[in-house]
């Protein structure tokens, strides 16, 4: 009986070719839509969910209207950072942001194309990263401190030593 029906399905999906066309076009481009939203969704609810402080975490932007059109990107002042910390005692912590692209490093003779970050030294305090070699207690305190990744060539640097100079 349902070989019956498929094959009354098929017949009928030759005989109206452009109808047929439409339809399964229609269906895929539908389809498509609805997995890449539902992939995007899932990505933005489990971002960044295995810090322990998630709940704590919040990410300040800025905001300008220009010409009608209004924008927002994630960049503040730099003294906003120990402003808002003074100003409000509830804020356990707090790390500014400044990335790099492409720095060129040197070790003696070695060279390595690497990402720099320059960030405070609240930024462990707030993130749950774990350490390969070595303690959170303590980084970044000294001026002239680094923070090595293994998967990626990237170094994050004092904020403030970026500031004084």
């Amino acid at each position: 009986m349902i070989t019956n029906y498929l094959k009354i399905a098929f017949r009928s999906l030759r005989k109206n070719k452009g109808f047929t066309t439409i339809n399964i076009v229609g269906l895929a481009i539908g389809m498509a839509g609805a997995l890449m939203i539902m992939l995007w969704l899932q990505n933005m609810l489990t971002m960044d969910r295995y810090h322990e402080k998630i709940d704590r975490l919040y990410v300040i932007n800025n905001r300008d209207e220009n010409k009608g059109d209004k924008y927002a990107w994630p960049a503040t002042p730099k003294i906003l950072g120990p402003s808002l910390k003074e100003s409000f005692p509830d804020i356990e912590s707090y790390s500014r942001y400044s990335n790099f692209h492409l720095f060129l490093t040197t070790y003696g003779d070695k060279k390595l194309k690497s990402q720099l970050a320059f960030v405070d030294s609240g930024l462990f305090d707030m993130f749950s990263f774990s350490f390969i070699s070595g303690d959170k207690t303590g980084l970044l305190k000294d001026p002239n401190s680094i923070v090595l990744t293994e998967k990626k060539p990237k170094i994050c640097l004092d904020l403030k030593t970026q500031l004084e100079r």
